[in-house]
């Protein structure tokens, strides 16, 4: 029996298998960034936020899906940098196990910012989709927490601990920046070939993304983005058109130069 390029049979066995120990750091700020959001969101009930906040969750999920849309579409679209050896990694023929490959890809990351890593990820996931689905939760988390979620959950404390917004916009704030975090993870899980019972289940809820609906980016690279959920879809391929129209999508951004 063959596998699909979207699909993989063998995930990532724990949560931190493909943490290096000279990401420490990294996995430290992931493990605070958690743990913040869930203390920041039991203070607010328990400091004064009607329980109701929680209702807010849907509307969490879908603003957290937009934005995994609106960010997808920007890394997929935006442009390298020239001459640092990206697009001779993008189009390498050959095992890209092998020691060639590796230096290649050492010497060129050493060239380019952390974003712009994650900018080469996504590239070359159309590519190797089902690359994903190997990595463990706290690779796929790390991103979304260093740019987004970390600092939006310091702002947000800060903000409510000099009174400046109440507990339940802090908890819509806290359940929005935990659902985003999750947005890679569950673009991943939609990329496996074994889907465990509990995500399939959020997956009929219209928490997770499936793997049916996630299918059609992969089919055309034009249309929806979102990789959390996927309700936001019609809203973001709105988005994406009308920055197509405007110009402000490069078409050539899709492949490293």
């Amino acid at each position: 029996m063959t596998t699909s390029k979207s699909e993989s049979r063998k995930p990532a066995s724990s949560p931190l298998d493909d943490i290096t120990p000279a990401e420490t750091g990294l996995l430290l700020v992931c493990w605070l960034f958690f743990l913040l959001n869930f203390a920041l969101v039991s203070y607010a009930l328990y400091s004064g936020a009607a329980w109701w906040a929680l209702a807010l969750f849907p509307l969490s999920v879908y603003t957290a899906d937009a934005l995994s849309g609106i960010s997808h579409f920007y890394l997929d679209y935006r442009r390298t940098t020239p001459n640092v050896g990206l697009r001779e990694l993008y189009f390498f023929k050959g095992n890209k196990g092998s020691p060639k490959y590796l230096k290649m890809r050492e010497e060129a990351m050493e060239k380019i910012s952390p974003l712009e890593k994650v900018v080469f990820d996504f590239k070359t996931h159309h590519l190797s989709p089902g690359a994903l689905a190997r990595r463990s939760f706290m690779r796929l988390a790390a991103p979304m927490v260093m740019f987004i979620g970390f600092p939006l959950a310091l702002v947000s404390g800060g903000l409510f601990a000099l009174g400046i917004i109440g507990p339940a916009l802090l908890v819509f704030i806290c359940m929005f920046n935990l659902m985003l975090s999750l947005a890679q993870y569950a673009h991943a899980l939609a990329h496996r070939r074994e889907i465990p019972g509990w995500v399939q289940v959020l997956q009929k809820l219209h928490i997770f993304i499936t793997k049916e609906a996630h299918n059609i980016h992969h089919q055309d690279l034009g249309m929806d983005f979102c990789i959390l959920s996927g309700i936001a879809n019609p809203l973001v391929n709105r988005i994406f058109n009308f920055c197509r129209r405007r110009g402000w999508i490069f078409e050539d951004g899709l492949t490293p130069v």
